[in-house]
């Protein structure tokens, strides 16, 4: 059995295969990078938990209140 592909059916398929080709890598990327934040972001919680001494960043004089004592 032949299978008849019109013009424009061959036209989106070859779309598809390009942007398939374009996003993959661009996701993978970016969610490698967003779990990067995300695992760092961690990691300096718990290490700010670990130890309570650690100097703070600087931060301006009219926000020094709300630092814990």
């Amino acid at each position: 059995m032949r299978l008849n592909r019109t013009p424009e059916q061959i036209f989106v398929f070859n779309h598809l295969i390009r942007w398939t080709a374009l996003v993959i890598p661009i996701s993978l990327s970016v969610g490698s990078l967003i779990a990067l934040f995300l695992w760092l972001l961690d990691k300096s919680i718990h290490f700010r938990w670990d130890h309570p001494l650690a100097p703070l960043p600087a931060t301006p004089r009219r926000h020094r209140h709300l630092l814990p004592l």
